[in-house]
């Protein structure tokens, strides 16, 4: 994995480290600190993640402080070994994994569903096709068709971008590449490279072999941090009708105070945020505030540390949405992790079932 270019760190009294406050850059970045991709059907599932996750194939290492991709910057992931007797080790559109069955191909009679999580949020996730599960059109043991793909646009956030490729040099040889190539662009000579090419025979390559699926992050020029801050609650329910409580009053300076948060679900799970760590706070052109347009943002993304149950280290990445009145439209997300940096509760973005956010100057 190549390095360079890592954006200034702040550090403050009694916080975790931040993103400096600095006019147009402050939020042209992103802190890559976990990353789980899985490819499912009925018949088949395979999960790989990085090494601070909980999945069979923990392929990628991330370091302790996860990799921060500026603007501009981007950072690849792809396989980074083999699984003895089976490939390599992020085979996507072979569903490759160490356990039975090895291998099970994405085909139009067994379509797979990709999903791709970024710090805890789905980022995307479709059963159509798409370069990972080769766009559901592979066949039950070919070895002949090569995969490779350029990269194609899965998802946008307000400081990166997701894009899906496959790299290719194996299905049968170099001469069986598109023409854009048996690596999607960029590729080895990305900012952060996460992968390994294996050596051996496989079919006609023998060294820098890839069959595998690929992410691409790219870091984007966000907009700076608005200025307010943002109180409310409510709650939510998940799929499997569990609800969970929330209530907060929290600041897009995090230096101004209080910045309280508690979060509560079954069976007497409690979170109290000690310190806002970090925030950001944007305006979403998608999101009409009417009526009443109080504040120049709608959306506040933070981070912070505190207490799960009472035991002091555990964490909480959130994001709250104000849609406007009454509330309805309002949404919340949060990931909850325990002192051990074990998930504990996770919500996608949901809308309020009772409850309200409200955004202020």
């Amino acid at each position: 994995m190549r390095k360079r270019g890592i954006g200034a760190v702040c550090l403050m009294p009694g916080l975790v480290a931040l993103w400096c406050m600095i006019p147009a850059v402050a939020n042209a970045q992103v802190t890559v600190t976990s990353v789980q991709v899985t490819v499912s059907s009925g018949t088949s599932t395979a999960v790989w993640c990085d090494t601070s996750l909980a999945c069979p194939a923990k392929i990628w290492n991330l370091g302790a402080s996860g990799i921060t991709v500026g603007a501009g910057e981007t950072l690849v992931l792809t396989q980074t070994g083999e699984i003895p007797g089976v490939g390599g080790n992020f085979d996507t559109s072979d569903r490759a994994k160490a356990t039975s069955p090895t291998l099970a191909e994405c085909t139009a009679a067994d379509p797979c569903t990709v999903t791709v999580e970024i710090n805890g949020q789905v980022v995307y996730t479709a059963s159509a096709g798409n370069p990972l599960n080769f766009f559901n059109g592979d066949t039950s043991g070919n070895q002949t068709v090569n995969e490779a793909h350029a990269w194609v646009l899965a998802g946008t956030k307000p400081n990166y971008t997701l894009s899906l490729g496959y790299a290719d040099n194996v299905h049968p040889d170099a001469s069986n590449c598109p023409a854009t190539g048996c690596f999607p662009n960029p590729f080895a000579n990305a900012t952060y490279f996460l992968g390994t090419g294996l050596t051996g025979t496989f079919n006609n390559c023998t060294t820098n072999c890839y069959d595998a699926g690929a992410l691409l992050i790219t870091g984007v020029l966000a907009p700076p941090t608005a200025t307010g801050r943002m109180t409310g609650g409510g709650s939510v329910f998940l799929p499997d009708g569990t609800r969970v409580t929330h209530g907060f009053e929290i600041h897009c300076d995090i230096t101004d105070v209080p910045n309280t948060l508690e979060v509560n679900w079954p069976d007497a799970n409690n979170f109290h945020m000690d310190t806002l760590t970090s925030a950001k706070c944007t305006d979403d052109p998608n999101i009409n505030q009417k009526p009443p347009k109080s504040s120049p943002f709608d959306t506040f993304v933070g981070t912070g540390t505190g207490k799960l149950n009472g035991v002091a280290g555990a964490t909480i990445q959130f994001t709250f949405v104000d849609a406007g009145e009454p509330g309805t439209s309002d949404t919340a997300a949060y990931l909850i992790k325990d002192k051990d940096g074990n998930t504990v509760l996770t919500v996608q973005p949901t809308l309020l079932t009772k409850g309200n956010h409200q955004a202020h100057q």
